[in-house]
């Protein structure tokens, strides 16, 4: 009976010492050898077990997701969002070092932005980890829009992430740029707190996330943009690690059991 009551014990603080780290980068539509050559060799997306990309392209002749995915030995599941030209889609990825099921796509508002209109969906999946089942959504929302178009299109993924009984994490281009957007054209700097509008959203869903004012994650000084949020999950260490790759910077969490 001791031993049956130490081993519950061993494994009851193997699983509360347990983390996953979750890391999320913008990967502006590059494809080909190099760029997959210089994603896998980068450091802090090597220590990844969830990785979420956005901005990822696939056609006939290349299969970005699949090939990021087997140059780090992760898994992967991607749903593309829209034809961005010829016969290439531009959409969402998600790698990870554990199963991946019930995958699904969400749609999310769209916006009439007078040029460069996009379709946005989030990408959600449950990975089986070592922490138990996880629900992760990959996001990409629009840019040149204000905050309650924002709100609005973030909204989307408000019924997958109550329908979760498991844990869920939320990441990806988040485009909380701190501009008012006059006619989605031209942007009046400081005009409108995009960041703290969309910090509030997730916190009142029950979000954390430990990626604070810090560094850019674009590569315009003080353009805080990409986020990773964790609900049902206590949220660890977090950076952002500068790209030459991309015209953004990655960030990155650690996550653990509550």
């Amino acid at each position: 009976m001791r031993s049956g009551k130490a081993l519950i014990g061993i494994l009851l603080a193997l699983n509360a010492s347990a983390q996953l780290r979750v890391a999320s980068l913008n990967v502006d539509k590059k494809s080909g050898p190099k760029f997959i050559g210089s994603l896998s060799r980068q450091a802090d997306l090597r220590r990844a077990d969830i990785l979420l990309l956005q901005e990822v392209v696939d056609s006939p002749r290349f299969h970005v997701a699949a090939e990021a995915a087997n140059a780090l030995g992760m898994r992967f599941a991607f749903a593309p969002a829209f034809r961005l030209r010829g016969d290439m889609d531009e959409g969402l990825a998600i790698l990870s070092r554990y199963p991946l099921e019930s995958r699904t796509v969400i749609p999310l508002a769209r916006n009439r932005l007078h040029f460069r209109n996009r379709i946005r969906i989030a990408l959600a999946v449950t990975a089986r980890t070592p922490l138990g089942p996880v629900r992760v959504i990959d996001i990409h929302l629009d840019n040149r829009i204000n905050s309650d178009l924002k709100l609005a299109q973030l909204g989307g993924i408000w019924p997958e992430v109550e329908r979760s009984a498991a844990p869920v994490i939320v990441g990806g281009d988040f485009n909380t740029g701190n501009f008012y957007w006059a006619s989605h054209v031209v942007p009046v700097p400081g005009e409108q707190k995009q960041r703290e509008d969309v910090l509030d959203a997730m916190r009142e869903h029950g979000f954390r996330t430990t990626l604070g004012s810090g560094p850019a994650t674009y590569h315009i000084p003080g353009q805080k943009l990409d986020w990773i949020f964790v609900r049902g999950l206590e949220p660890g260490a977090s950076g952002v690690t500068p790209i030459r790759f991309s015209d953004h910077n990655s960030v990155w969490m650690a996550v653990a059991p509550r």
